[in-house]
């Protein structure tokens, strides 16, 4: 056996237990991430189809209030600035 160096503890890096025990342990370590991932994953994705579908009932229901009764649009050109609009 080697000795220690100082500042060392004997046998650190030794696994402890068996070899299958610890293949065991990394398997379902493995598999209880791949599927905590899942449901991280299905929970946010769930979660932006609800709010996309509440963003289109929420549009849809303030269209029932617009009247279109303002005034009218008129995009910015360089060509009217100084101009009295006629409406």
């Amino acid at each position: 056996a080697r000795a220690a160096m100082p500042g060392q503890v004997e046998g650190a890096l030794e696994p402890k237990g068996s070899s299958a025990a610890n293949m065991i342990g990394c398997w379902v370590a493995v598999i209880m991430w791949i599927v905590i991932s899942f449901m991280v994953l299905m929970v946010m994705e769930n979660l932006s189809s609800f709010l996309h579908a509440l963003r289109l009932q929420w549009v849809e229901f303030q269209g029932k209030f617009y009247s279109g009764d303002g005034i009218r649009f008129v995009a910015f050109d360089f060509k009217t600035i100084g101009e009295e609009s006629s409406e």
